[in-house]
């Protein structure tokens, strides 16, 4: 005889299958994050127009990939403004001056590096022997002019100053953010003053990290620097300075606070300049408010 307890047992077949003990549902999807520092989605485009480059679809985002800054169309000087023959040299705020008396804006530090990354992928393309081919001659005068603008050097003023006591970075800086060597003609009022932190040291002693000169290579390594340098350069990919560098034949840095006291200890309101100076690219963190160069405007394009 069977002593089997199931052997009249019916299996509910359907049942089984909808056991959730048995067959549970599977788990939701999670939904995907947005990805940051995206490259945008609409290329930026270049064409020229008498003293000017049209550039269209220009964009800057902070280190966490938010859109601070962006142009449907935004004009940029073919060249630095001069006396005739001879540079005029402004400080940053006599800069930001000269550009609103003829209808313009000193770019900021951010939308100057978009600016120069755009132009560097118009102006030439690099072939496998390691030489440049010419792809636009007038976007590559532009470009140039960032290694060079005639005076040796390509150094240019920026509409950005850093705030080392507060650690902010302020593009488009009022009167008030100048500490020193302002003035007070109602700078950048009709602009969007963008505050963006940074750190001047972190952790303790022996893994104490702070702000220090060094290349962009390096820095971007470094949590602190790297930081800095994507809210200082509003680019999705800062590491396109680099390559740039080397097409100008110089190595890109960053340059911090260091005379009288360092970065870590700074608590001075310094300048913010961008181009090439003796053997570097420079995404300069440190000069007093007074220094005087080269100075470029920009304008709205088409709204």
């Amino acid at each position: 005889m069977s002593t089997n307890p199931w052997k009249y047992v019916q299996v509910d077949a359907d049942g089984l299958e909808n056991n959730p003990y048995l067959n549970p549902p599977p788990k939701p999807a999670l939904p995907i994050p947005p990805a940051h520092n995206a490259e945008p989605a609409t290329p930026v485009t270049v064409t020229t127009l008498d003293d000017f480059l049209i550039l269209q679809n220009l964009t800057c985002v902070d280190a966490d990939g938010r859109v601070f800054e962006q142009y449907p169309e935004l004009l940029v000087r073919k060249d630095i403004f001069r006396n005739g023959a001879s540079q005029i040299n402004f400080t940053p705020y006599q800069a930001i001056v000269h550009c609103q008396g003829q209808g313009l804006f000193l770019p900021s530090m951010a939308l100057s590096c978009n600016i120069v990354a755009v132009l560097f992928q118009q102006a030439v393309r690099l072939e496998s022997d390691g030489t440049y081919t010419t792809i636009n001659p007038d976007v590559k005068k532009v470009l140039d002019q960032y290694k060079d603008h005639g005076a040796g050097y390509g150094w240019q003023a920026q509409n950005t100053v850093i705030d080392y006591n507060h650690q902010k970075i302020i593009h488009y800086p009022h009167d008030a953010d100048f500490t020193t060597h302002g003035g007070t003609s109602n700078v950048n009022s009709s602009r969007p003053r963008t505050e963006l932190p940074f750190q001047k040291v972190s952790g303790i002693w022996p893994v104490k990290k702070t702000l220090e000169n060094m290349t962009l290579e390096d820095g971007l390594k470094h949590p602190l620097v790297s930081k800095f340098v994507k809210q200082f350069t509003g680019l999705a990919n800062p590491s396109i300075l680099i390559p740039i560098g080397q097409y100008f034949q110089k190595q890109a840095k960053v340059w911090f606070p260091t005379s009288p006291v360092k970065a870590e200890d700074c608590t001075e309101t310094r300048a913010a300049w961008f181009g090439c100076i003796s053997d570097s690219l420079d995404l300069d963190g440190d000069d007093n408010l007074n220094y005087n160069d080269a100075g470029r405007g920009v304008r709205l394009g088409a709204p």
